[in-house]
């Protein structure tokens, strides 16, 4: 797996899909957007089945929870295919810092291997993420297979407390 993280006005990111796009054309298999190929779900993984979530509680501790996406394929690969991953965040802020970039986008890719039929893929939150809301994106070869909005939140937060724009 690599991945990068940049800020989301940043050229890196554009560059890095105008390179992974151009990586996906030599993929072997290419299924149209929309197309039934693969049943793609994003959650939280738990017991060995994957949880499909509209919120994620900022939980640190990989130990206690993992989230990410599981793609099952209908009929496997006959060759390898890139899986493009892109997770947009809120960014961390610095103390006196303004005027700094509002969202960090991390991306990344990995490969199915020819005949595999799953593909796990499982994230971590990090001691300097943020809640609010969060957008995860995932692309087998050229098709979006996930684009979903999740809401990360605080679960030391009490239910009827109101997020704070900034938190959005």
């Amino acid at each position: 797996m690599k991945s990068l993280y940049c800020g989301a006005d940043c050229l890196v990111r554009g560059a890095l899909m105008v390179f992974l796009s151009a990586l996906s054309l030599r993929c072997e298999s290419k299924a149209a957007p929309g197309s039934s190929f693969v049943d793609a779900k994003f959650g939280i993984f738990y017991g060995g089945q994957i949880q499909q979530r509209q919120k994620l509680p900022l939980e640190v501790d990989p130990a206690k929870q993992r989230h990410g996406f599981r793609l099952d394929f209908s009929q496997p690969p006959l060759g390898a295919t890139p899986v493009y991953w892109e997770i947009d965040t809120p960014a961390p802020t610095a103390p006196g810092k303004a005027g700094g970039p509002k969202r960090l986008t991390r991306v990344g890719w990995e490969q199915v291997r020819a005949g595999q039929d799953r593909l796990d893929h499982a994230f971590s939150f990090e001691p300097k993420d943020r809640v609010g809301l969060w957008n995860f994106r995932v692309l087998v070869g050229e098709a979006p297979v996930i684009d979903q909005a999740v809401l990360v939140y605080d679960p030391n937060r009490k239910a009827d407390e109101p997020l704070k724009l900034e938190e959005l």
